[in-house]
């Protein structure tokens, strides 16, 4: 089979290249097997094998979509002549789907609104919570947040490549009100200095971590 690297996709973000790393992983039963050497039934054995574990289907239909981009490069770099997985088609048991819950009607949205502004908990914890509805970014891109990515003045926030899911940074323009959350949240971490720096605290200067603070611009 190709060496590894071909199926982690070095452009995409961590998250991205460690979850191909585990579906790889699962593949394990066709490392050894030589790319000109591979045949539809082989892929499909390790492919049932994967789905019955726990009626993986969601996990094996991913295996059999790292397999078939592993063999595509492979014909396009002249290793096969023909992909040994385009036949796979109907072999999986389809994967069982179930629509998100989201809130669609205005008056509920306003109640969890409402819900977050009155929320009394941890102070970090509630900044997050009211920024998230201005920001509309991923939770990991919310919690891993760092000072340095942020610009008060001028309302932006500017997420760098290598946190993103396709390797492009990406702005998020700051409203009003997300830039209060934020200053408020800064006085906070700096009002918890002392007491992070008494118990050592070191590391990024991430929004949501009571660290020593950074300089917000």
């Amino acid at each position: 089979m190709l060496d590894t690297t071909l199926a982690l996709h070095d452009d995409k973000s961590d998250r991205t290249r460690a979850k191909h790393k585990w579906t790889f992983g699962l593949l394990s039963r066709l490392h050894t097997v030589a790319t000109t050497d591979l045949r539809t039934p082989q892929i499909v054995q390790v492919l049932k094998a994967i789905e019955t574990i726990g009626d993986r289907r969601e996990t094996a239909h991913r295996c059999a979509q790292l397999v078939g981009r592993i063999c595509r490069y492979a014909v396009q770099s002249g290793r096969l002549t023909a992909s040994p997985a385009t036949e796979l088609r109907g072999v999986l048991k389809p994967v069982r789907t179930e629509p998100l819950a989201a809130l669609t009607d205005p008056v509920m949205l306003g109640v969890l609104i409402y819900a977050i502004n009155k929320y009394g908990g941890h102070g970090s914890v509630a900044s997050a919570l009211r920024l998230a509805p201005y920001v509309f970014v991923r939770p990991g891109e919310l919690r891993t947040a760092e000072w340095s990515e942020i610009d008060l003045d001028k309302g932006e926030w500017l997420l760098p490549a290598q946190k993103m899911k396709m390797r492009r940074p990406h702005l998020v323009p700051l409203a009003r009100q997300a830039v209060e959350i934020l200053r408020t949240q800064h006085v906070l971490q700096a009002i918890s200095a002392s007491f992070s720096r008494a118990r050592g605290a070191v590391g990024r200067c991430r929004i949501w971590h009571w660290r020593p603070p950074c300089t917000a611009s």
